[in-house]
């Protein structure tokens, strides 16, 4: 009784809209993805899910054309509305440093003109390999799920500094996000509202970062755990790297250094890719662009994909392994600046 009245009143609502809507398939996703609502607010999520799925057979259409290089499909951010996406991303570009101590810091905080990072560019007589792939190197960093907090910064920072742990020390350490989330803000970080991965290494060559596994992921923004940093042991890096704005020196630095943080433009292809190499298209038209950036994941990779001979950057995401492939999206390599992907790249070093 209670869903034929949801029904009926959602019928009244937007009549013209849910003509050819199969409801079926919004109570599949429910139950699938463990969604339970107040009346007052299935109706907004159930208007989401259709346009989003909408927007999906179009997009899965032109891909059965050749048309575009990835499939799309529903998952766990279809019926989510523009305010709650924004919470699955977070990415801000870089502010100088508030002349502010923050709780358990040391006293060092860097003007406009701080010195701790140094541009990267390519060498154009290196010779680099075909293909990378850093998960398949040793280095254990499963895929992270940034729930409802802008954090992906945080994440991709913590990503980014235990892959050089391994690489440069051979120990495989799980370096905490939450600690930027909460420790971070004196040098301009903003918690689950965005942060910028720049000011997360900044933090890291000043103060150290915490485990994981001592300091863990709480979804929300807290006060700074000064006690769990001051009895745990805290991992630092010398310093960091910018990348000259372009695709050979984002390559080599994979290739050399090792995991990349990036920041790109993510809009709805991107949330609702399930597999392929995501190139940007969503229902016939490139829709992400080089401006708006709003979510930094880390390029952990790259190669060509065999069957279509398409270039591709392998990227780790923040929304789990149940999202796009186990977790991860193999997004198209070219010397263009798709979705912004090349503008704020970052890789810390440990000497």
């Amino acid at each position: 009784m209670k869903a034929l009245t949801l029904k009926i009143l959602f019928v009244c609502v937007c009549s013209v809209f849910l003509k050819q809507l199969n409801f079926d398939k919004w109570d599949e996703f429910k139950r699938r993805f463990g969604r339970k609502f107040h009346l007052n607010t299935e109706l907004k999520h159930m208007q989401n899910f259709f346009q989003k799925l909408e927007k999906i057979d179009v997009h899965n259409k032109e891909y059965a054309l050749g048309k575009t290089k990835y499939l799309s499909d529903i998952n766990k951010l279809t019926d989510l509305d523009q305010d709650q996406l924004k919470r699955k991303t977070g990415f801000i570009p870089s502010e100088p440093s508030r002349v502010k101590r923050g709780a358990g810091t040391k006293r060092y905080a860097y003007g406009p003109n701080r010195p701790i990072f140094r541009i990267y560019f390519a060498d154009q007589h290196i010779t680099l390999p075909e293909s990378v792939d850093w998960t398949k190197s040793g280095w254990s960093e499963p895929v992270s799920d940034q729930l409802d907090c802008g954090s992906c910064w945080a994440f991709s920072s913590a990503t980014m500094i235990s892959a050089q742990l391994w690489i440069k020390k051979r120990k495989n350490v799980p370096i905490s996000p939450q600690d930027f989330i909460d420790c971070s803000t004196y040098l301009s970080t903003k918690g689950c509202d965005g942060g910028s991965p720049a000011n997360a290494l900044e933090f890291t060559i000043l103060n150290g970062s915490s485990t994981s596994d001592v300091y863990q992921y709480r979804n929300q923004q807290e006060s700074c755990r000064v006690f769990v940093r001051e009895q745990n042991p805290l991992y630092k890096i010398t310093s960091f790297y910018k990348l000259d704005e372009n695709h050979d020196a984002l390559k080599q630095a994979v290739a050399l250094l090792g995991p990349v943080s990036v920041s790109i433009n993510s809009e709805d292809g991107f949330q609702s890719y399930k597999s392929g190499i995501y190139d940007g298209i969503d229902a016939g038209r490139l829709e992400c662009s080089i401006n708006d950036i709003n979510h930094a994941v880390t390029v952990v990779g790259y190669g060509t994909d065999k069957t279509t001979n398409t270039d591709y950057w392998l990227i780790k995401n923040t929304w789990g392994s149940d999202w796009g492939e186990s977790g991860y999206v193999r997004m198209l390599r070219t010397k263009d600046n798709l979705c912004g992907i090349y503008k704020y790249m970052f890789v810390p070093v440990i000497e």
